[in-house]
């Protein structure tokens, strides 16, 4: 950390990679990231210990799938710093840096690449849309400088000049001005290969790169050996080189994320008060279901049937029902059969409250509920999990991902650093890719994605402010329903210190 305060202000630095086995004094590394970033010098991060495969002593599904390679890089991305999980990824995404002067450097989103072959526009930009930055169709500014005698050939982009020029090279300076001038562009590469004679072709880009606030630079395919015509060309003009596709398209997605990530955590960080929590080490959901109400969430009513108190029934007036067992020494109700669905009347539910008391007994349960929910319909709703885990170094770490039974199985999972922005939360929810569910998917209805938004909100703010004593908190599932009906918490359970 104190190494990145001083290359922040050092003049020859352009970028930053750094292997992190700790963080130590996490608000302190913030606020070194915060300082280079402020001098306009990007910091790549490489931190240690993903081979976690999970946290086996944790209480619920949250804790399980949080590891602590995914707190690292939501550290990391929360510091506004650039993940890496590898050496060579750390130094591809730097590499963009390195090579482009800061005037010319701009959030990346998409690109034209100049190649040699049809083989290598393919490769192009399959390794750029890995990365998410598009290659869009060359605009009529452009296409409108091929040679009106020239028939059968239709330009795309990538640009292949074997194919698509060579021919009518005469025209090949004022197709390149118009590429490198075109706002459609973010970036402009051109490829060389290892074939002779290529020079020519460089000379017209080369001329542009720097005078335009845009990456424009030389690039191959493949790290390969370069020619010594090229490398006395390298050696001596002025244009950039980043050599390998897979680098060039991870320093341009790099540049991108510098400009869209500058960091989330706001100004005096874990520095301000928080709330004590008066409540029980282990909290089941009825516990937790008011205090969450309190943070603008919309937990699922429910009635206490029976309890280890002996406390007087509260009334079930409509069914079905779903009736649990709720109990601090019993967190993972579903593997002992104490959640009971579609209970439809009096009757029924009678038969299932003697069963659950019965089951609290056998299992020498000391303090427990039985508790009755009204099931609502959530037939087209998108079923999630959210939760929190308390690191050591980090604080809250809010988890967002597949909901149920199954949720340590799916493998798409978002983590942030609490408390989070709506912009955040945003992010959390494309991340784990169910935005077109959200917006109604093949004829569906809509579902009520502020609500979702909202909700996430709401957590890591309850999260945050209960960061001194809180360790785990597992809120499985969360449905998602129809747009204009607030996004429902099915169960809870919180172990706190």
């Amino acid at each position: 950390t104190d190494a990145l305060h001083y290359l922040a202000t050092n003049a020859d630095t352009k970028v930053v990679v750094t292997y992190v086995e700790q963080f130590g004094d996490y608000p302190h590394f913030v606020e070194a990231v915060q300082k280079c970033r402020a001098n306009n010098t990007p910091v790549v991060v490489v931190p240690v210990g993903r081979s976690e495969s999970a946290r086996t002593a944790a209480l619920g599904h949250t804790g399980a799938i949080t590891t602590t390679g995914a707190v690292s890089q939501a550290a990391v991305e929360a510091a506004g710093a650039i993940y890496a999980p590898t050496i060579d990824e750390a130094l591809d995404r730097a590499s963009m840096f390195a090579a482009i002067n800061q005037r010319s450097w701009r959030p990346v989103r998409t690109a034209a690449v100049i190649s040699i072959s049809g083989g290598w526009s393919a490769l192009a930009a399959d390794v750029l849309a890995d990365e998410g930055i598009e290659t869009p169709p060359l605009p009529e500014s452009v296409t409108s400088k091929l040679p009106a005698h020239v028939e059968n050939v239709t330009f795309n982009n990538p640009f292949d000049i074997t194919a698509q020029l060579y021919a009518w090279s005469e025209a090949y300076f004022d197709i390149v001005d118009e590429m490198c001038k075109s706002e459609e562009f973010d970036a402009v590469t051109v490829m060389f290969g290892n074939w002779d004679g290529g020079e020519r072709f460089y000379a017209p880009i080369s001329g542009w790169a720097g005078r335009l606030k845009k990456p424009i630079f030389a690039s191959s395919i493949e790290a390969t050996a370069i020619k010594e015509t090229y490398r006395e060309w390298v050696k001596h003009d002025p244009m950039p080189m980043v050599n390998g596709g897979v680098t060039m398209a991870r320093g341009l997605a790099a540049m991108r994320d510098y400009f869209d990530k500058p960091g989330y955590l706001p100004e005096g960080w874990c520095s301000d008060a928080i709330t004590a929590w008066n409540g029980a080490e282990i909290a089941t959901y009825p516990e937790m279901a008011p205090v969450l109400k309190e943070f603008g969430l919309a937990p699922v009513g429910f009635a206490v049937l029976a309890d280890s108190d002996g406390s007087s029934a509260e009334s079930v007036s409509q069914f079905p029902v779903v009736v649990k067992l709720e109990s601090a020494e019993m967190p993972h109700k579903t593997e002992h059969g104490a959640v009971r669905v579609g209970v439809a009347d009096a009757g029924a539910l009678a038969t299932h409250v003697a069963e659950l008391t019965a089951l609290a007994s056998s299992e020498g349960l000391k303090n427990w509920k039985v508790i009755a929910q009204q099931m609502v319909d959530f037939d087209d709703a998108l079923e999630l999990l959210v939760g929190v885990v308390n690191d050591h170094v980090a604080g809250p770490v809010l988890t967002l991902g597949a909901g149920g039974i199954f949720a340590e199985l799916m493998d798409k999972h978002s983590h942030s650093l609490c408390p989070i922005t709506v912009e955040r939360a945003e992010a959390m929810i494309e991340a784990i890719g169910v935005n077109k569910i959200l917006d109604g998917y093949r004829g569906r209805a809509a579902l009520d994605r502020e609500s979702l938004v909202a909700t996430l909100v709401g957590v890591s703010e309850f999260a945050y402010q209960h960061r001194d004593s809180m360790q785990e908190l597992d809120l499985n599932p969360v449905m998602v329903p129809a747009k204009g009906t607030p996004t429902a918490i099915v169960d809870a359970l919180a172990s706190f210190k």
